[in-house]
């Protein structure tokens, strides 16, 4: 069965009706993490200039207290058909959060006071240039319209909720509600949702030419592929106008109980004007633990994705095959730079952030494509011997060798280690599937614990050679 119900009623309504007992668990799971947010949609029609920001620009988000509108969709940048011929025409469609304290319907003069707000906050941060004029506005109150919030939490919840109702009824929950993204609020991703689900009921160990159900587990990828988000045909005939793309720089961590203050810091790392870039952090848990709200929205700020670390079985998990999965799942796709943070890795680190930063991206260390920073002293290089066992096994995996040598040196001391994706990918995709088999097999906790330190010391040496450091 493919549903596209909300996620929660879905749940709720399908383990009422069973005996499961893993779907009562999964709906009693999944239940607080499932957030949503009741909108007020307003229409607007509007003659006039927007702001040169928008230019090309399809969605916006408006983080700005005085302004009530906090998602703004250009719907005449997704279709000229959207709006009145010309240039000077636009179709905007403004989202306003409704309360948990305020009803979900408004009265007549509420509707208007509403809409005037939402007019002046476009004029006040500038969205409405000087001189434009709204033709004709159109309130959706928002009684029938709820969006799922994303969250750090949310990607737990899914994968109880899916696995459940998979395993246990043959039901696939798809679509912006079913599968609770807001990112697939597109028509056409929500319609990749159905068809990817359908080939994956067909041919489950396949799925079909681009992988698993790439609409529902990428679906910035899967829209960048099948709708050109950075494109905009021009009407009056002009060319078509192309965003900039912006390099990304990806912090990739795992953890427990260490503290991962270390976030703040590297955010402050980013590159900004007049070179930007994107930047996220991927945060791999092997224990993880509910957080309030207050820590969910300070993950949203910061771009950090919890994702729970279940590599292997419960006797051993291995670390290092989840920084090898996510290079062997991103291999066509890598973020421009990638820093591979350990655990326990201080603040100090990435401090101070100007030098580190003029370094990273300085000449010398380009050249070389890989950088290694560490808060104490510089790391060094040891030499390791009685390479037998797991660990000649973790040699062959990491190197790409079909032998062991008698000894081979890794890097000691290192905290992080950034590498552009030139030089990531200078290692054959087939390499890195092999650590994450040999993770992922890992049955025995402490030889697990030894395996991961061993691969660790020897990835600058897998990468290809030696890392710049940072001089103290």
């Amino acid at each position: 069965l493919l549903s596209t119900a909300p996620l929660d009623t879905l749940l709720r309504t399908v383990a009422r009706n069973s005996s499961s007992a893993m779907l009562d668990e999964a709906s009693a799971r999944a239940a607080p993490h499932l957030s949503r947010a009741r909108v007020h949609m307003v229409g607007l029609g509007v003659r006039g200039r927007l702001s040169d920001a928008l230019d090309g620009v399809h969605v916006a988000h408006l983080p700005d207290e005085s302004q009530p509108c906090f998602r703004l969709t250009i719907l005449s940048a997704l279709s000229n058909a959207a709006a009145p011929a010309g240039a000077e025409h636009h179709t905007l469609a403004c989202e306003v959060r409704v309360p948990s304290s305020e009803p979900d319907r408004l009265s007549a003069r509420e509707e208007r006071a509403l809409v005037t707000r939402v007019v002046d906050g476009l004029f006040k941060t500038g969205v409405l240039v000087a001189g434009a004029h709204v033709e004709s506005t159109r309130l959706r109150p928002g009684g029938a319209r709820t969006r799922p919030v994303p969250s750090s939490a949310r990607e737990l919840a899914l994968q109880w909720a899916d696995g459940a109702l998979r395993h246990e009824a043959a039901v696939w929950s798809r679509g912006p509600l079913g599968a609770w993204q807001a990112e697939a609020e597109s028509a056409s991703i929500a319609c990749l949702h159905g068809a990817d689900a359908v080939d994956e009921m067909l041919d489950g160990d396949h799925g079909n030419d681009t992988g698993r159900e790439r609409a529902l587990n990428a679906p910035f990828e899967a829209a960048t592929t099948y709708r050109r988000h950075n494109r905009r045909q021009q009407v009056g005939g002009a060319a078509p106008h192309a965003l900039k793309p912006l390099p990304t720089w990806m912090a990739l961590g795992w953890r427990c109980d260490e503290s991962d203050a270390w976030v703040d810091t590297f955010v402050q790392l980013v590159p900004t004007a007049p070179n930007p870039a994107r930047f996220g952090v991927r945060s791999f848990e092997r224990c993880p633990r509910a957080a309030g709200s207050a820590a969910r929205m300070a993950d949203a700020a910061r771009h950090v994705l919890r994702v729970h670390h279940t590599a292997g079985n419960a006797g051993g998990r291995s670390n290092a095959s989840v920084i090898a999965r996510f290079i062997a799942e991103s291999f066509d796709q890598l973020p421009a730079m990638l820093f591979i943070v350990r655990p326990g890795t201080s603040q100090a680190a990435f401090a101070p952030v100007a030098r580190v930063r003029a370094f990273i991206s300085g000449e010398h260390a380009e050249m070389r494509g890989l950088v290694a920073l560490a808060s104490a002293q510089r790391s060094s290089w040891a030499q390791v011997s009685g390479l037998d066992g797991p660990l000649c096994v973790a040699f062959r995996a990491a190197m790409g060798t079909s032998h062991c040598p008698p000894s081979t040196r890794v890097l000691r001391g290192w905290e992080v280690l950034v590498a552009t994706s030139a030089r990531v990918q200078s290692v054959p995709r087939a390499q890195w599937e092999e650590l994450v088999a040999l993770g992922e097999a890992a049955t025995d906790e402490e030889n697990a614990r030894a395996v991961d330190e061993f691969i660790l010391g020897l990835l600058p040496a897998a990468l290809g050679g030696d890392p710049a450091s940072l001089p103290p």
